[in-house]
């Protein structure tokens, strides 16, 4: 085995070493009627949703969601407070969230600072936790037997945390670390430099991620108190929900969720809450200027709205989204890029909180747009007017809510936990009756709430951000160093927004095309499958394999929504075969998109997608979705593919973003950019930044028009069609596909990728400069071989060492925030990773601090309890054979074992009968071996 050791120095050095260690027709609408009962109810569901469900309230106060399907693999919870960043106290910004990191780290059953983790870990588990504006949540998910002794760990959270002195002060650093690694990030950045300018009696305007310096002991009181003072204060159960998943029936869950949460005090507590505006009155309009790390280019117009969140039944904010944030002919976007002014338009909702409320609309501009930001202001507002006299309109509503009831008559299951993480957020925002049904919910066109938002998004009333390098700033974020300038907008600025005259190009949308009518789902012709049998094995069936043509087709028999999904691997060896054909295809791909765009966005609002991407074997192109109306979509790309001329303008654009993003890379965040050099050194063939941005600005819009026939002319189609349809429209698909892509018998089939072989024994050292003061550190150790019987033992050994390596790494050591261990597969490579960032330890530091860990960690896998191993190995398995889920999950399983060659059986399933064959004897033996002793 080799060792790839890729290091980041504090400042400006990245060390990179290579070193020997030693790896039908239906009804739309779904109806939101049924009895309720506040202590004791059932959810209404979607019809397509087999799991039960029920909602009650514990005498203490505590919500209580409970979801059981007796066939699942996992079990999940989740509990949310009704209290986030909004409750830190003046005197220790970012309380709150350290808080949220003490509760990992021992209670009263249970001290140990990694217990909770690791049980979860050994039974196929995971946890984390976030702190928003708003609320703080908590979840986990594990190996469905294990949901009673995972639920006693975690409710301890809530009643008996020991917030032990010593690791309150090991996890100051901990946070410090998180706040530290965010300070080269652009989103970071400029949401802070917006907190400057906010009203200060608002707590949004608060730093809210805590630091060394705010996380001290104030006085007579000490961190620790004010941790505790802060827990009873608002961990209380009137501002707590819980949302249980399990195969238990619905009252084994109930009785679990009585037994464990039921003792949470209740304080009846307040949820922190404030009548301050967001924006200091008078304050607006104003312009806030960022200077970006990256080079970046953004505009940004928000708005302060009245409060929202009781609207949810008529979703004022997700219209206006809709109308503002079209793309289809028309559409502001449409006219800014015709302008050469932006690449990218969204729309909707801010900030959207019980005390408040805002509509924003962002746009990325071009170089050229960055000149033109009151023209753009301009054209805004006159669209807005637009909107005001035609865009309130019942049937748009109407087009949002069959689209809605769909989505909600055919809903796919949620993962269990990002399920239970969701629907305990829901239940402080909802009625309980409505947790199922409210993200779906269009009941109410409100024509007049939707004017008098409207009313508010005016020049007078607007806050514009402009983030963009070279602007002038007088002013610096105390806490990440963005230099900013905020001033008020004159007002002959303001007298230019309101009067550019009326503009033909702009329009409302018109009538969606593209919704689907036909949802019938087409009668089963295929042979079922036998009982117990996964779907992922019963694999595609070959229908075609003739003349340079193979098409592979399965119909669905058993997610039954009128879904399906089309997809095509157009091969060639020129796209990947030197660096010129590389950057040729990218530009044929980008450009193929852009032109779409218009035509692609309404498809979207119609669950609708398609697009062009490239692979180092050729492109790809994919229709998904509605089944209906597939055909159609796919003859749109592909004429634009074979017949579109494209304009210089727009190439000249997609050449500076691409030259941007190149320029950007070694601005990432230390270990995501030490990633991507990793992959860098380990792919072939593979070219530098530098290399890319010297020979794209040689290559013209010509040579690409010329480019793309070439491509065309000698293609291998490898096609997969899988949902709801039958071979008969697999083969109608292809006929259409083929008309525009004649496929050549004689046509060369590409390489797989390759993955470089690190060399037994040598070491280089390979310097980069970049610009952050985190250091960090990537380990890769590489197989020696890649046969399956190595991955899987690289795949079981990554799991055993991950919640070690974090436990002595990050919680006793402090190494840093991101501290992560696991196995890392390449192609068919097998390797395992260790990644830590660190802001105040230097690499060779943490190298040494790992190679401690590895050494010692042999002890531990040589002593390992069997029982311990075994459970690890079932929950890695487990896993790894959780029955698919989702119609789209299971289109691209099989797709992506048909684009790496796995063609007789899943490659999932082969890994995990692999590692059950791995015994603790070859695991061990394999680590004394490679790791050890190597």
């Amino acid at each position: 085995m080799t060792l790839l050791h890729v290091s980041l120095r504090q400042g400006t050095l990245l060390l990179i070493w290579l070193l020997l260690l030693c790896g039908a027709s239906i009804p739309l609408r779904g109806t939101a009627d049924g009895v309720f009962d506040s202590t004791r109810g059932t959810l209404v569901k979607s019809p397509n949703d087999a799991r039960d469900y029920r909602a009650l309230t514990l005498p203490n106060g505590m919500k209580v969601l409970l979801v059981s399907d007796p066939t699942a693999e996992k079990a999940a919870a989740s509990v949310d407070i009704d209290a986030g960043s909004n409750s830190d106290p003046a005197e220790f910004p970012g309380l709150t969230h350290f808080l949220e990191h003490m509760l990992f780290l021992g209670t009263r059953d249970f001290p140990e600072a990694g217990e909770y983790q690791d049980y979860l870990s050994v039974h196929g588990g995971s946890n984390n936790a976030y702190t928003a504006y708003e609320n703080t949540n908590y979840y986990f998910d594990i190996d469905a037997p294990y949901l009673e002794p995972a639920l006693q760990r975690f409710a301890q959270f809530f009643t008996a945390p020991l917030f032990t002195q010593d690791y309150v002060d090991r996890e100051r650093n901990a946070v410090h670390s998180e706040y530290q690694s965010g300070l080269q990030d652009d989103g970071r950045r400029g949401y802070s430099a917006l907190k400057q300018i906010l009203n200060p009696a608002h707590p949004l305007s608060r730093f809210a991620v805590g630091s060394l310096d705010t996380l001290q002991d104030r006085g007579d009181l000490s961190l620790r108190d004010a941790l505790r003072q802060h827990h009873a204060r608002f961990y209380s159960a009137n501002l707590m929900s819980v949302a249980l998943f399990g195969r238990e029936s619905l009252d084994e869950l109930e009785a679990l969720a009585r037994r464990f949460f039921a003792a949470v005090p209740d304080h009846d507590a307040q949820p922190p809450q404030t009548a301050a505006p967001l924006f200091t009155p008078g304050s607006l309009p104003a312009q806030l200027d960022i200077e970006p790390v990256r080079d970046l280019r953004s505009l940004s117009f928000t708005f302060p709205i009245p409060v929202v969140l009781p609207h949810w039944r008529s979703k004022p904010l997700q219209y206006l989204g809709n109308v503002l944030g079209h793309e289809g002919e028309g559409s502001l976007l449409a006219h800014l890029r015709t302008l050469g002014w932006a690449n990218g338009l969204s729309a909707g909702g801010g900030f959207s909180y019980r005390d408040t409320a805002s509509f924003s609309v962002n746009i990325a501009l071009t170089e050229q747009g960055l000149e033109h930001v009151d023209d753009i202001a301009a054209l805004l507002f006159e669209f807005l007017e637009l909107v005001r006299r035609d865009g309130v309109q019942a049937w748009l509503f109407d087009e949002q809510r069959m689209m809605a009831d769909l989505g909600f008559r055919f809903q796919e299951p949620a993962q269990p936990v990002s399920l239970v993480s969701s629907l305990s957020r829901r239940a402080q925002e909802l009625p309980l009756a409505e947790l199922l049904t409210a993200a779906f919910a269009y009941r109410e066109f409100d024509a007049d709430l939707l004017q008098s938002i409207l009313a508010e998004l005016r020049p007078d009333n607007v806050l514009l951000t402009l983030t963009a390098q070279g602007l002038a700033t007088d002013a610096s974020d105390p806490w990440y160093g963005t230099a900013y300038r905020f001033a008020p907008v004159a007002a002959e600025r303001l007298a230019l927004w309101q009067s550019r005259p009326g503009n033909g190009a702009l329009a409302i949308a018109a009538p969606n095309l593209f919704l689907p009518t036909d949802l019938a789902l087409k009668p089963y012709l295929g042979t079922p499958a036998p009982a117990g049998v996964p779907n992922v094995m019963l694999k595609p069936e070959l229908l075609v394999d003739a003349d340079g043509v193979r098409l592979w087709f399965k119909q669905d028999n058993e997610f039954l929504t009128p879904r399906a999904a089309f997809f095509v691997y157009a091969l060639t060896p020129l796209f990947e075969d030197n660096l010129r054909h590389s950057l040729l295809s990218s530009f044929a791909v980008n450009l193929v998109n852009d032109q779409l765009s218009e035509f692609a966005y309404p498809a979207n609002l119609a669950g609708s997608f398609f697009g062009l991407s490239a692979r180092s074997r050729g492109f790809t192109l994919t229709v998904s979705g509605y089944s209906d109306k597939q055909e159609l979509l796919l003859e749109e790309l592909l004429k634009t593919l074979t017949r579109a001329t494209f304009e210089q303008e727009r190439f000249d654009i997609i050449r500076t973003e691409m030259i941007r993003s190149w320029q950007n890379a070694h601005l990432q965040t230390p270990y995501i950019r030490l990633f991507e050099q990793t992959q860098a050194l380990l792919m072939e063939p593979t070219w530098s930044e530098d290399e890319k941005i010297a020979m794209v600005r040689d290559i013209t819009l010509e040579e690409v028009q010329a480019f793309i026939p070439q491509v065309l002319a000698s293609l291998r189609l490898d096609v997969l069609h899988h949902g709801n349809v039958t071979a008969d429209d697999a083969r109608a698909m292809l006929t259409v596909l083929t008309r525009y892509l004649p496929p050549d018998a004689q046509g060369t089939l590409p390489g797989y990728g390759k993955v470089l072989n690190l060399p037994e024994g040598g070491r280089v050292v390979l310097e980069h400069a970049i610009d952050h003061e985190d250091s960090a550190l990537v380990l890769y150790l590489q197989g020696e071989d890649d046969a399956l019987q190595t991955r899987a033992l690289l795949q079981l050994l990554g799991t055993l060492l991950a919640n070690p390596f974090y436990e002595l790494l990050r919680t006793e050591q402090q190494l840093g925030y991101i501290v992560n261990a696991g196995a890392l597969p390449i192609l068919d490579t097998s390797g395992l990773v260790m990644y830590i960032e660190s802001p105040g330890t230097d690499p060779l530091a943490i190298e040494a601090a790992v190679e401690a860990f590895l050494q010692g960690y042999a002890d531990e896998l040589a002593t390992m309890d069997a029982a311990r191993f075994a459970s690890v190995k079932t929950g890695l398995l487990t896993s790894l054979r959780e029955p698919v889920q989702r119609l789209a999950t299971l289109s691209n399983r099989y797709w992506g074992d048909i684009v790496s060659g796995q063609f007789e059986q899943d490659s999932t399933l082969q890994l995990a009968a692999a590692i059950e064959a791995v015994t603790q004897e070859q695991v061990q033996a394999w680590y004394r071996s490679h790791v050890v002793e190597g």
